[in-house]
């Protein structure tokens, strides 16, 4: 038997005979071919000859008899091609309906006689003429789509590249592909490396090693938020990932340095690797920052005495002690800290802090990481509040790859106080561009829970900030009477103590349902959210009930549960439409959220104003599918309208179901947390307080109390290797010796 497919998958390699295990995407799906195969990578288009056999514990198979690697453009990567929906009307089904009428000659008969397509079941007039229409101008880039194809570059990804490279797309692929990876926004270096070795790239070329420190770097930054990585253990990471002794790797290190590729530092006795941007990063916010908590010309009008007095006389509200020394240090301090769990009082302070100054006369401006923290900070203190992107004004530049914002160091914001709430979440690069972005004589009040998770970018902040121990830092501990009939509050607290949470009292507001395996914690899961708490609780189960779950596989990961749960939630009608992208499906009236930062995606609100933005994390509903166009809308946050066309859902993903991590700086009215196994290194402490502190008036966890313990036991917390809090005492030492001089 002949199959030919495409190489999506090599699940297992012996590099001593060349036999794998692969996972083929072929015209009638995925395929498992198992045998010897030497020489192969990811993305390879092979035909095979052999027969099937079932293996008793992988099931059906095929045993590779013979192959061949086909270069230059073959029948599947024609399907896939127009499979790829770029041009209307053609999906899967009628991509495979073309290609089994014309075979070979689909694209030249697209290029020639393109009315023939009226041949193909399913295209009559009306169907022909809109994609004449748009083969008019797909033609243009068509070769060059197809070469990108056959390489294995998704469609999102390719039309990236033609936009950024043009007619010179494959001539400088082929000339050094590495040059991806700093041109192509979402191409890594695996990719890039793939492409290499397909063109016959020396395996020791210069341009394979400086590209894989490069990406060695940025991806412990990007993914593990490491700013800076120890020397030796970088020389060995990078020379296990390209397969290459360590003596090559070491010898271009001081042309890396001489190039600014890479920067070598020293910093109490340990050396160390930077890629550049995050050296810069540090030194830049350590800076700014010491420039400010050294100013000794930042003054105010306000009577500190005479505040905290009415306060400790107030008979509104009755103040802790650590409440009024919060407010009397934002006026005495130039930078504050203020940290503290759920049902702390951190909003009080926040109110408090933000009459006293306005009263006084002077500027105060609220702002936060994410559009949820920001519209829950102006809900609660009645003061306009916003993100920190939309507050510095941030531009999209460089494609959209990166952004400059408004308000810098030649432009910066007119405020005497700024108070960041949510301020774990900040990540180097975000307080680099807010500081430069506010005056030196500006206060600074940052507010936020320590114990919750870091940033999801690259540092450890408000840590360093507190390690500096430079900033005067209020710790929170006191639980508020509102809030200690909220077992959700004293759980989370008891949780973060390292002590057992309270299950299941009556009227209460945090609950423990048992379930001794995956499939039974899913099962249980799935009719919680469809059934059980809409109808005890009279809640809506798209809009106030969120799933947070540790993981994205198994079967209680996000990438299951968000299938299962658009199945019971928002199944398939004959009135709604719906859109099949990769293994995706996307139906009107799905709950979704943005994956990445797209800086230059347009949006208009409902009352018609207009601007550019989505980011990661927000949380939308698909208001229609536009089928014929191949528009999708999304309504976010229930107020801003954006429009996707099918080539960029790749930056949406369902979110019936989300990872606790991506849960950061959001509240939601129910949580429902399923607990199971998973690495160790994942299912800690901090996780499952984040998880419960991310639920305003109910917690459900579903599973086995196993897991709940031993999470509350595993107290790991990953170290992020930041130089920060030791830059802010080098620079913080810098000016004060500067103001001792004068």
């Amino acid at each position: 038997m002949e199959i030919e497919g495409i190489i999506e998958n090599i699940i297992y390699s012996n590099d001593d005979n060349g036999y794998k295990v692969m996972k083929l995407d072929t015209s009638d799906g995925e395929i498992t071919a198992v045998g010897i195969v030497p020489n192969v990578v990811v993305g390879d288009s092979l035909k095979i000859n052999g027969d099937f056999v079932y293996h008793n514990k992988y099931g059906e198979q095929i045993s590779i008899e013979s192959y061949e690697i086909i270069t230059g453009t073959s029948i599947l990567s024609i399907e896939r091609y127009l499979s790829s929906r770029v041009l209307p009307h053609i999906g899967k089904k009628m991509a495979k309906r073309i290609v089994d009428r014309f075979g070979i000659d689909t694209l030249d008969i697209l290029r020639h006689n393109p009315a023939r397509l009226m041949e193909v079941e399913g295209i009559g007039k009306k169907k022909y003429q809109d994609i004449y229409d748009a083969l008019e101008e797909e033609l243009k880039v068509q070769d060059t789509i197809i070469f990108l194809q056959g390489l294995g570059i998704p469609m999102g990804q390719s039309q990236k590249i033609i936009k950024e490279y043009g007619d010179e797309t494959i001539s400088r692929i082929e000339t050094n592909p590495y040059q991806l990876i700093n041109d192509i926004w979402g191409i890594g270096f695996k990719t890039a490396d793939d492409i290499a070795l397909k063109n016959n790239i020396d395996e020791k070329s210069p341009f394979r090693i400086k590209a894989a420190f490069k990406y060695y770097l940025s991806s412990e930054a990007n993914q593990n938020g490491n700013c800076y990585m120890p020397y030796e253990e970088t020389i060995y990471r990078v020379s296990r990932l390209i397969n290459i002794e360590q003596e090559y790797i070491e010898d271009l290190i001081m042309e890396m340095v001489l190039e600014n590729t890479i920067i070598s530092d020293e910093v109490e006795g340990k050396k160390i690797l930077y890629d550049p941007y995050y050296y810069n990063s540090e030194l830049k916010v350590a800076g700014l920052f010491s420039k400010i908590l050294t100013n000794e010309e930042i003054k105010t009008n306000i009577n500190c005495e005479k505040e905290i007095e009415r306060l400790k006389n107030s008979e509104k509200i009755k103040f802790a002690d650590e409440q009024i020394e919060a407010i009397k240090s934002s006026i005495l301090e130039n930078i504050l800290v203020i940290t503290g769990g759920p049902g702390t009082g951190k909003t009080t302070i926040i109110n408090e802090i933000v009459n006293i100054y306005t009263l006084n006369g002077h500027k105060v401006i609220l702002t936060a990481p994410t559009g949820r923290a920001a519209k829950r900070m102006e809900e609660s203190t009645n003061h306009e509040a916003k993100t920190i992107h939309r507050l510095l004004g941030y531009m999209p530049v460089d494609s959209g790859r990166g952004m400059i914002f408004d308000h810098n160091e030649e432009n910066p914001l007119d405020a005497d106080i700024i108070i960041i709430d949510e301020s774990s979440m900040i990540d180097l690069v975000l307080l680099e561009n807010l500081l430069k972005g506010i005056q030196s004589e500006t206060k600074i009040i940052f507010v936020g829970d320590i114990d919750q998770l870091p940033s999801v970018g690259a540092g450890n902040t408000l840590k360093d900030i507190i390690n500096s121990k430079l900033v005067k830092t209020i710790r929170l501990h006191k639980i508020f009477r509102q809030s200690e009939n909220s077992n959700i509050v004293v759980n989370a607290h008891r949780i973060n103590s390292g002590e057992y949470p309270i299950l299941n009292e009556k009227g209460k507001d945090f609950f423990f349902i048992p379930a001794n395996n995956n499939t039974l914690t899913q099962k249980t899961l799935l009719s919680l959210v469809a059934k059980r708490l809409p109808e005890y609780y009279n809640i809506k189960n798209i809009e106030d009930i969120q799933v947070l779950t540790p993981m994205k596989k198994s079967e209680i990961g996000t990438t299951e549960l968000n299938k299962k749960l658009q199945e019971v939630l928002n199944p398939k009608r004959p009135s709604t439409e719906e859109i099949v992208y990769g293994d995706k499906v996307f139906r009107e009236y799905d709950k979704v959220m943005q994956i990445r930062n797209n800086y230059t995606k347009e949006f208009k609100t409902k009352t018609g104003q207009e601007g550019l933005g989505v980011f990661n994390g927000d949380f939308g509903i698909i208001t229609e599918i536009d089928n014929y166009d191949n528009i999708i809308k999304v309504l976010f946050d229930n107020d801003r309208f954006v429009e996707y066309t099918v080539k960029e859902l790749d930056e949406l993903s369902l979110s019936y179901a989300i990872t606790i991590h991506k849960s950061q700086g959001s509240e939601f009215p129910a949580v429902v947390i399923p607990l199971g196994p998973g690495p160790y290194m994942l299912m800690t402490r901090n996780l499952i307080y984040t998880a419960i502190t991310r639920a305003r008036k109910l917690v459900v966890l579903v599973g086995s109390l196993k897991y709940l313990q031993n999470m509350i036991n595993n107290t790991h917390i990953a170290k992020r290797n930041s130089t920060l809090s030791y830059r802010i005492n080098e620079y913080y030492n810098l000016y004060k010796g500067i103001i001792d001089v004068n």
